[in-house]
């Protein structure tokens, strides 16, 4: 595939798009980026990811042209439709990764799937999907905190756990039915 190194720029320039930096998105960009690396016909580097990783956390606000510009020229347009779509989905989770999620990286991902060609449709799934999360997660932290018998306790974080587990389950089938979708489309139309 070859691309990983230019998904991981993408999702750094990402964390400049609302203007913040926070610990909780560069812990979920760094487990991005061990995951691309580890495929064995990866192009990126633990140390190419710490470079990289600390020469956009310089960088000024994205300007939004020069991304969709970047796009492009950066092979990323190549990936196949599933993978197009697991980048859109990775964009969207680093968006909530510190709890929330501005218009600026909103309209980042709808320029990043525009021109990936990812469907509205699959943007907004994402976009809701991600939202939930996000709440079942402060739940999940305001239980934590609360008095209540240990079994009670355990019950509702046990049925949290499951569906946190169960929405990005749904998630990435998703991006699998997008991408076998695409094929057939793809198929029919040669």
């Amino acid at each position: 595939m070859g691309c990983q190194k230019e998904l991981f720029k993408l999702y750094c320039l990402f964390l400049k798009a609302d203007g913040q930096w926070s610990a909780k998105e560069e812990a979920l960009l760094s487990e991005l980026g061990r995951n691309l690396s580890s495929a064995s016909w990866s192009d990126l580097s633990e140390h190419e990811m710490q470079k990289l990783t600390a020469e956009f956390r310089q960088r000024d606000l994205v300007n939004f042209n020069a991304v969709a510009a970047l796009i492009d020229v950066s092979g990323l347009t190549t990936l196949d439709s599933k993978d197009k779509a697991l980048c859109i989905l990775n964009l969207v989770k680093l968006g909530w990764a510190d709890g929330s999620y501005s218009e600026n990286e909103r309209a980042f991902v709808s320029i990043i799937a525009h021109k990936l060609e990812v469907e509205p449709e699959i943007v907004s799934e994402y976009e809701d999907t991600l939202q939930t999360i996000a709440q079942l997660s402060e739940h999940k932290a305001w239980l934590e905190q609360q008095y209540l018998p240990v079994k009670e306790a355990k019950e509702r974080m046990d049925q949290l756990e499951a569906d946190l587990k169960l929405l990005l389950e749904q998630s990435l089938k998703t991006a699998e039915i997008y991408g076998l979708s695409a094929e057939k489309k793809a198929q029919q139309g040669d």
